[in-house]
This record gives structure tokens, sequence and C-alpha cells, in this order.
């Protein structure tokens, strides 16, 4: 193709582009145009010496060509086998047929334009015919004609026989990802209860906002609706041959409504015409006929008992030659009909109705995270721009909403254009919000268009609305969880979360990022030679592999927000050593965001729980593991102490390259056939027994050993990122503080009363605690060190191994830390004190053993207690802060757990720590 240059007025000439230039005695293919000049590639440039001058010039492709009468070459490069030649042109006529050649290559526009002989095109074969067979049929023929393989419309998900009056020539389906949104209380006619709806949507992030405003409208007692009314119109214009004789057939209309509105239903047991109303504009009267079309939506019903009364005003007005009109057309485009327009919102069309919730303040912002007085203010200010704009209606977000829900129900969907206007109102009453939402145009139904069809029929079922007589309910359930989506966008906007949860990583520069196509050949080239201890090792092939992965909390989720490759791709790569022999490694590459992408992600999801928390999140960042946390990984890795390859994945290729931000490990792909016997899952399911426990505690005890004790030599290089000491985490007790607040406000079933003010009792004497840690001795724990993150493995014929990976949030602290956060995420609340020193003793003399240093066991034992009280009142909080946002299967378990674990240290007795009254 070709490139244009505008700033220099040129247009670069590549393939597959070849555009032939000849003149007498040789010739050759541009490859540069200017608006002055042409370079041609030839192969014999001796006789084009700078100054000669050529007639006719001729340039052509195809049936495309041009004539430059007069060039003179001014440049000539000779390169051994030809050599480009530069020629110039003078005339005006010469510089306007370059600039047509520029234009074409631009567009790659040669050649004569398809045969227009052809008088009429193919058809799309098996018209009219709803069968499978004519649908494999339609599908073969776009293949053939397009190149498009079209796997995904290999099959339907329904029969394509029932489809008549939906679709025509049916060929395939598209599937749209179906979220569930609240639960919501709706107090209604129709709907009484708590609902949660589905919303089909491809949108990240609008399930959960609307889910948090439905929680919001339900803490403060529910979303009360009412349905209004139910209209649904259809416009014919009647032309006539002047204005008097329009005037004269509106004032008939009048004189025999009752008799058209017996003609309108008699083709429908449904529909009932509840208003006939003429709107002349000059000689043409556009008749609205408005009906009640009961649970239907009842477009084409309308369509047909308007129909039927308009033949029989025709017939009629046969007998009077004056009134009789000049043009009919069954709409003239009155009715609004899939368009955005004012008639509808105030005369109806569709369902009109209404919405309202009362928020008490103290809600407000515990969940939404704002007062009603930011809440309104920002209503105001957005009323203004919405004025200005000129928009039908006033709302934040219905469309939203609207789509969803009407995508998963089997609604029209160009009927989302009319159905989403809406009107918002915000009051502030004494200390609460009191908001409405009205949709004065719902057009819905729950019988007839798409809402038969599996996927949509089951969709209804779910909120109790397929079938006759529910499409009142649906209409109070779309109303409610409009009003919810607004309020909690609203307040996202008012908060700043909105800023937040849409920020992006700044950059001043373009970076080239690692993408999948650098996974080629070369790239596991190290890896092959790696896993076959050969440098003669060739790849011969490198392919994708299916596998069952779990990506760290932190990588999954930036994996959403980054514009670049993050995450885990597994691969096979098959080897060829010069000898002949050959092998395969199942590997996975790790590409990891930077840390600043992680900050940018923990900056989100604090925003989610308010101000307060997204500040004191931003202020403390640059102390939190998560700083440095790309290199970190790297740089362990590279450790070669055997007791580390011994207990982690093998470690096949690192790659970083700062410039690319290419940050990479490529280390074995971990399986169970392949001797991982207990891989994560989140440690919500998996139960460890006491010898799987223990085997994992002894395993992280070998890790700890290599780096005991190596403060003066490794802390402070920077290496393996923030050191926390006492002095820290004192200055950081606002984020501590308020992440346990919040965590108490927004999960009281998981941060009961008393566990509450046990952490807060921590938070208060949290400088004393933390110089007794600095006091014992302390190595690089793994930080993050639990069933997410750890496995046990074993080869033929030995024990199970601890193999542990996903290093990132590493950090300098008390071997206890790794062995406290272990401990609850595998123990249950029925853990004896018995057990939790069984336990805690493995790891003591597992490390006693590793390192050759003796540790007394009442220091050990307290040093355990240091490491679960900043598990608890630390890392437990951020998980709390990222439930918020995303439901961690595991934080149950662990929390309860954490709080018996708790329970276990302060019950021992004679110097158990002082937490303060614990009681309920």
């Amino acid at each position: 193709m070709s490139s244009d240059r505008r700033a220099g007025g040129r247009t670069r000439v590549e393939p597959p582009v070849a555009v032939p230039v000849t003149w007498a005695g040789g010739g050759g293919e541009a490859v540069d145009v200017s608006n002055t000049a042409v370079a041609v590639r030839t192969a014999d440039v001796s006789a084009l010496v700078p100054g000669r001058h050529l007639a006719d010039l001729r340039i052509e492709r195809g049936d495309w060509a041009v004539v430059l009468a007069d060039v003179e070459v001014v440049r000539r490069e000779d390169d051994g086998d030809g050599g480009i030649v530069v020629f110039a042109v003078a005339g005006d006529s010469d510089r306007g047929s370059l600039w047509t050649l520029r234009d074409q290559c631009r567009r790659n526009a040669f050649g004569a334009p398809p045969d227009a002989s052809c008088e009429r095109p193919e058809r799309v074969p098996g018209r009219g015919h709803y069968s499978e067979a004519a649908r494999l049929e339609r599908l073969e023929w776009v293949r053939e004609r397009t190149g498009a393989e079209l796997d995904s419309f290999a099959e339907v998900p329904f029969d394509p026989s029932r489809l008549t009056g939906n679709v025509e020539n049916l060929v395939g389906a598209v599937s749209v990802p179906v979220g569930l949104a609240g639960p919501l209380r709706i107090i209604g006619e129709h709907v009484r209860g708590d609902v949660v709806a589905p919303f089909a949507t491809t949108e990240g992030a609008l399930v959960a906002s609307a889910t948090r405003g439905a929680l919001a409208a339900s803490r403060a007692g529910g979303v009360r609706v009412q349905v209004v009314r139910q209209v649904m119109t259809r416009a014919p214009a009647f032309t006539f041959a002047d204005v008097e004789a329009a005037a004269a057939f509106g004032r008939w209309l009048d004189d025999h409504h009752d008799e058209i509105a017996a003609e309108a239903v008699a083709v429908s047991s449904y529909a009932r015409l509840i208003a006939l109303e003429p709107h002349q504009v000059g000689a043409t009267v556009h008749v609205r006929f408005a009906f009640d079309t009961a649970d239907a939506a009842g477009q084409n019903m309308t369509t047909a008992c308007t129909w039927h009364a308009t033949e029989w005003i025709l017939q009629r007005l046969v007998d009077h030659p004056v009134l009789e009109p000049v043009h009919f057309m069954i709409e003239g485009n009155l009715s609004g009909d899939k368009k955005l327009n004012w008639v509808s919102p105030v005369a109806g069309r569709g369902v009109r109705v209404t919405a309202e919730v009362t928020i008490p303040g103290d809600v407000l912002l515990d969940v939404l995270k704002v007062t009603p007085a930011q809440m309104v203010q920002g209503y105001q200010v957005a009323l203004g721009g919405t004025l200005s704009a000129g928009t039908a209606g006033y709302d934040i977000n219905v469309a939203n909403t609207v789509a969803a829900i009407f995508t998963a129900t089997g609604q029209d969907i160009a009927c989302v254009h009319e159905s989403s206007v809406g009107i918002i109102n915000l009051q502030v009453r004494g200390e609460d919000l009191s908001a409405s939402m009205t949709l004065p145009c719902l057009v819905l139904g729950t019988v007839g268009g798409g809402t038969h069809l599996p996927a949509q029929r089951d969709a209804l079922q779910m909120l109790g609305c397929d079938g006759a007589g529910h499409a009142g309910r649906l209409a109070e359930i779309v109303a409610g969880f409009c009003l919810a989506l607004d309020l909690s966008t609203l307040a996202a906007v008012c908060g700043g979360q909105f800023v937040s949860a849409h920020e992006r990583l700044g950059r001043n520069r373009p970076v080239d990022f690692f993408s999948r196509a650098d996974l080629g050949p070369d790239f596991f080239t190290e890896v092959a030679r790696s896993a076959a201890g050969d440098e003669s090792a060739a790849v011969v092939t490198a392919e994708p592999v299916s596998a069952d992965l779990e990506d760290s909390i932190l990588t999954e989720l930036s994996s959403h927000r980054v514009r670049h490759l993050v995450g885990l791709e597994p691969y096979a790569v098959r080897w060829r050593t010069s000898s002949g022999a050959t092998g395969t490694a199942d590997v996975v590459v790790k590409v990891k965001p930077v840390d600043a992408e992680l900050q940018l992600l923990m900056r989100s999801l604090a925003s989610a729980c308010g101000d307060e928390v997204a500040d004191a999140m931003g202020a403390y960042e640059d102390r939190l593991p998560f700083a440095g946390s790309h290199l970190r990984e790297l740089e362990i890795y590279e450790q070669d102490d055997p007791r580390f390859r011994r207990h982690t994945p093998t470690a096949y290729r690192l790659l970083r390259d700062d410039d690319r931000e290419a940050f990479v490990l490529v280390l074995e792909l971990l399986r169970r056939e392949t001797g991982a016997v207990l891989l994560p899952d989140g440690g919500a399911t998996t139960r460890w027994d006491a010898d799987a426990i223990d085997v994992a505690l002894s395993g992280m005890s070998a890790l700890h050993a290599i780096w005991l004790g190596r403060d003066a030599e490794l802390v402070g290089t920077g290496r393996w990122g923030p050191h926390l000491a006492a002095a820290d985490m004192k200055d950081m007790l606002p984020l501590w503080d308020v992440l346990l607040r919040h965590a108490e406000s927004e999960f009281p079933e998981l941060v009961p009363r008393a566990a509450a003010r046990r952490c807060g009792a921590l938070l208060d004497s949290v400088g004393d605690w933390w110089s007794e840690i600095e006091e014992h001795p302390r190595t690089l724990t793994h930080g993050d060190f639990n069933p997410r993150n750890i496995c046990l493995r074993t080869d033929a014929g030995t024990d199970p191994r601890l193999c542990a990976f996903d290093w990132e949030l590493a950090v300098w602290h008390l071997p206890q830390r790794d062995l406290a956060e272990m401990l609850a995420f595998t123990l249950d609340t029925d853990a004896t004190p018995a057990v939790v020193d069984a336990h805690v003793e493995t790891a003591r003399r597992a490390l006693e053993h590793e390192s050759g240093v003796a540790f007394d066991r009442g220091d050990w034992r307290r040093g355990y207690c240091l490491g679960l009280y900043d598990f608890a009142v630390n890392r437990l909080m951020l998980y709390l802060m990222g439930h918020t946002v995303r439901d961690f299967e595991f934080l149950p378990r662990v929390c309860a757990t954490t709080w018996h674990l708790l329970e276990v240290e302060a019950s021992q007795g004679p110097g158990a720590p002082e937490l303060g009254d614990a009681g309920p």
C-alpha cells in the first residue's frame, strides 16, 4: 500500500502497488512521488545523467495512465544493480498529472471500475426459507464470496423455523455477555421485592455501577415505581388538493371517530384505540392513532390496526370528491417511531413509568461516597449543560440500562433511541436525597418480537416477565434500574470517582509495547536452549496451548485497564539440537504490568470506596509493595541458590527492556499431570490438611533461609522495593484507619464489631509492636504466601514439596509474616491453639534446620503474633478494599479465620497482647 507524507507533499509507493514508468529507450517502477517530481527504480541508469531532458514519460497501471510531457533528470543514485532516478517536472499540466498519480497511489485506485454490464447483483440463496439447510447454504455462499471462515456462525442456538417474522436470510447469531445487576428492591403495582436484572453488555463497569446504585436504593428501603400509562402510535399522512380540503378532513375525522375506532381494533384482540388526533401541515393531515396494546410493544399490531382503519377511511372518502386525498402514506413520520423526538415524551408513546427513592444522607455517603448536597450541585450543573446541548429529556445514563435490558430480553433494539429519553429530578430533603426518574416513552413488551427466543425468554423468566400480563412489571423493573444507574453514575462524577475510574497512565513518549507478535521462534530460542541444556538447540515450533491458568489478582485486574499485552500466555515449545535430539517444553510467558499501572489500578479501586480512601491511597502508594513490583520478580528469579530453584517454577528466560516497558518471565507451565498436585483455586474450596500445610511451611522456611539476616547487605539497595519501619507505619495511620472504617461499614458481615475494635486497638499501638518487628530477625518474604500463589508438586518417587510463584509483592519482613498469611488462608475457625502451635513450631524448626540459626520458641511465637497483626491491619484491609469492586470468593473464610487466630493469640495467658475490649 502507500503512505501519504503530507508535510512534504510526497507519497511513497510501496508493494503491492507496482506503477510502471516508461520512456524512449528505458523504463522502471515509481517508488516515490511528490508534487514536482517522481523517483523511479530502473535497471540501467548509465544514460540518465542529471540535466538530461526526456519527453513523454509514461506512467501507467491497468487501464489508468498519465503522460508527463517534459521531465528533467535531477538526481541519480547508482547502487550497482540499477538505481534510483529522480525526474522533475516544470509545467503546470505535468504537475497536475503528478498530483493525480499521488492521489491514485494513496488510494491504490488503479485499474478499471467493476464491470458495469451486470444487470443485477447475485442474490442471497434460500430467500424466504427458514430451515437449517437454507441457513447452511447461505453460510457457505457468504464464505465463498468473502473468504471469511465464519466459524462462530457454524451453529445457532435456536430453531431457524421459529424465526419467521424476526429476521430474513438467517446465517448466524451474535452472542452478547449477560451480567447480573442488583439486587434492587422495587415497590410497585407489579413488583414488590428484590429483583436481579440481566444486563447484556460489553461495557465494563456498567453492571457494577448499576449494582452499586441498586445497593444504595435498596438500603434506603427500595425504589417506588408506578406505571402511568401505556400507548403505541402510528401516524398515517393524507395529502389533499388544498388546505381547505385538509381542514375539512380533520372535521370529518371528528364526526366519524367511533366508526374509525371500531374498524381499527377489528383486526386485533389486544389493541384499543385511545386517541385519534389530526395534525394539519399545509395540505397534509397527519393522523396520530394512539392505541393501548396490552403486553406487546405493539409496533406491528398498531400498524395493522391503523392500516385497516385507513382502508375504511379511504373507501368512505371516495364518496366525498372534495375530500378525496391526492396522496396517502401509512406513516408520515409524526409517530416518532424509533427516532428521538419531542412528541413521544409529551404525548406518550410506549409506557410512561416513574420511579422514586429517598436515600438517607448516611446511606448515600456510605455506599455512593457523596453527600446529598454534592449530588444536587452536580445535578444542577449537568442540567445547564443538558439545556445548552438541546438534549431531549434530562438523564445521566438511561440509555445504558435500557439497551442492556432490551438486548437481554428480546426487545426491538432500534427502540432504544426513543426509549432512552429520561427525566431525573434530585432534591435535598432535610438530611436526605430525594430522587425520581420518569421514562415517558419506554417501548417494550413481553410477547411478540424477539421475546420468544430461548435466551431472551430465559431472561424474561428470570424477571418474572415472560408471556402476557407482564409488560407493566418489566417497565417497573427497567425504570428502577435506570434510576439506580443514574444515581451511581452521577455520584461517580460528583465525587471524582468517574475520573479515577477512567484514568489512564500518562506517558510522554510512544512505547513499542511487547505483544504476542514478539512470541515467535526467535523469542523462544533461549527457552529451547535452557530446556535442552544445549546451546545448539533450535526452535522447531512455538505454539499457544490451552491451560487452566489463573493470573494473580493484580495482573488480572490491570490487564483490563491497560492497552497492551499483560498476563499469562501458555506455549508449547518444540526444539531440536544439532545432534538430532528433540524435546518439548511447556511454558507460560508472564508479561508483567509496570508498577505505575498497578498503582493506577489501586487508585481506581480506592476511588470506588470514596474520596477519603482514594486520597489516602494516593498519598502513600509509593510505600506499598506495588512500587517496584515489575522489577522485583525478575530480580528474584535471577537467584541461583538451589533451595530457591527447588521451591519455585523453573525460569527459562527473563527479559527486561525498559524502553518497551517489557518485563517478561518465561516459566515452566505447572500442570497436575506433570506433578503439581495441589494447584491454586483462590483458597475458597481447597482444604489443605495438616500435612500439606506443613510441607508448604517447610519449603517456605527454606526460601526464607536464603536471605535471612542479610539486612545490611540487601536493605536500602532499592532492589526489593519499599522497606517499612515503625515510623512509616505510624505515618501511614490515616490509610490503615480509613481502610478499616471502610471495611467495617461496607462489609459488617466480614468485619463484625468485635473484629473492628480489635483491629482499631492494633492501630492505636502500631508504633509499639512495629518497633518490636524491627528487633526480630527478618528476611525477604513472599508477601503473598497463600494458596493462590503456591502449590505442592512431586517428581517421580519423591515426596511433595512447595512450589511458590508470583513474587511481585515480596517484601523485607518477619519470616512469620508469610506463616501468618498461610494459616489465615488454610485453617478454619475450629483450629485449636494446639493446632496453631504445631504449625508455628513446624516453621520454626524448619527455618532452624535450613539456616543453622537457633530461634527461641517464645520469641518465635511472638514474631508470629506480630506478623498476624500486620496481616490483619494491612494486607487484609487491602483485600477488603478490592472486595468492593470484585467479589473475592476466598475472603469470607480468610476474614473469619484471621479473627479466630487473633482470638487464639489473645487467649495465650501471660504475655498475651493487650488489644482492648474486643467484645460485642
